[in-house]
């Protein structure tokens, strides 16, 4: 089944499904449009990077099934925001 992913852009949140991943970035299903350059931050609930740590990833392509993010580093998230990403 397709593994859910939560991502974050422009102060507003999303979800998706991960339909391809890789080392080098990730293909997001989702009707949510977005433009080339776009910054995304993301998590990936129950992977190693899950536990207070956010991807970065920006836009690099998109289709009307979804969006191609390539992985630009990791952030840290911060507890003060009061923001859980994995509900």
């Amino acid at each position: 089944f397709p593994k859910t992913v939560y991502f974050t852009s422009r102060n507003q949140y999303y979800r998706g499904s991960i339909d391809n991943i890789s080392r080098g970035g990730i293909f997001i299903e989702t009707r949510d449009v977005f433009t080339i350059g776009q910054t995304i931050n993301l998590v990936i609930p129950g992977t190693k990077i899950d536990k207070g740590v956010m991807l970065k990833a920006e836009v690099v392509r998109f289709s009307e099934t979804g969006v191609g993010l390539a992985f630009k580093g990791i952030l840290k998230s911060d507890p003060a925001l009061g923001v859980n990403l994995a509900n």
